[in-house]
């Protein structure tokens, strides 16, 4: 059975738990059945012996928990499990979705249009959670955008990482105590190794996340508390869509939104922001608002 199967099996079971908490084990069968039969799988034959393992290696290759509610005679996630995230989950299992979609031979092609760039590298989501399971050092290549230069790595994987629609790996290179970004987008002939890494467990990749926005975690860009202002047409969007989770909201009226938010003010939160310049007002910190207008009149330099 191909590998798609098993991973287009795990993806409607979660789905279905996550849309319909404490689905009996014969609908849950019956929604995944119909869902193999849908997408043209040739593992149309789903069991509850199918079932049960299947969740068991959801747990064990993904990480994230299933289970079962004796009193209510339904299967559900638990939501005080540290391990299971799912918002981190349904941008996962979203990646994989349309790659299985645009992958398969189900007549997509005549109403999914995907943007016609460098593969988004997802097809390296899957190894790369194994191995981090397995704590199993990793080889791959790497095309360095800026040198335009292909290097072979060989790296402790600790953490796969969505920003902007990418992903990222997050690990060690051996012999280095430092820890690197790749984009999946660049990495080719990734191979899982049989040599095992002690990884350590005090480490918390999301943590040091939490103040940055973004790939980038640099110390060297402080945290601050930053204000920003737009129209409230681009509130509306800001709104959907946060640039953080530290985003509060200190007015929203029919002519203006205002938002707060502490970070580290990285290149690709500008970036971000310059994409809101319609209406963007930085009111503080100053710094930030200085590196904005200079942005703004180094364009106007190249543009006049």
């Amino acid at each position: 059975m191909a590998k798609s199967d098993y991973t287009k099996r795990y993806l409607y079971i979660i789905r279905d738990v996550q849309e319909h908490p404490y689905i009996s084990s014969k609908e849950l069968i019956e929604h995944v059945s119909r869902q193999l039969v849908l997408h043209d799988s040739e593992a149309t034959s789903f069991s509850t012996r199918t079932l049960k393992r299947d969740l068991q290696e959801i747990r064990d290759k993904l990480g994230f928990a299933i289970e079962w509610d004796n009193r209510r005679k339904g299967y559900y996630i638990p939501d005080n499990d540290e391990a299971n995230d799912p918002e981190g989950i349904a941008r996962f299992l979203e990646s994989f979705e349309i790659l299985n979609s645009l992958n398969a031979d189900n007549g997509l092609s005549r109403f999914v249009f995907p943007e016609h760039h460098h593969p988004s590298g997802t097809q390296h989501l899957y190894p790369l959670v194994q191995a981090m399971k397995e704590n199993r050092l990793i080889t791959f290549n790497y095309y360095k955008f800026r040198e335009q230069l292909m290097t072979s790595r060989e790296v402790e994987p600790y953490a796969v990482k969505e920003c902007r629609g990418r992903w990222y790996l997050i690990g060690k290179e051996s012999g280095s105590n430092i820890f690197k970004t790749f984009s999946l987008n660049y990495i080719t002939n990734l191979n899982i190794t049989p040599c095992a890494f002690k990884r350590n467990n005090a480490i918390d990749i999301n943590r040091s996340f939490r103040d940055s926005f973004g790939i980038i975690n640099d110390e060297k860009f402080p945290v601050e508390d930053i204000t920003l202002s737009f129209d409230a047409l681009d509130g509306q969007y800001i709104k959907t869509k946060p640039f953080h989770h530290s985003q509060q909201i200190i007015k929203d009226t029919p002519d203006e939104f205002t938002i707060t938010l502490r970070l580290r003010v990285t290149n690709d939160f500008v970036m971000e922001l310059l994409s809101r310049s319609r209406s963007l007002r930085v009111i503080q910190p100053l710094n930030l608002k200085a590196r904005i207008n200079e942005i703004y009149r180094q364009a106007l330099l190249r543009n006049s």
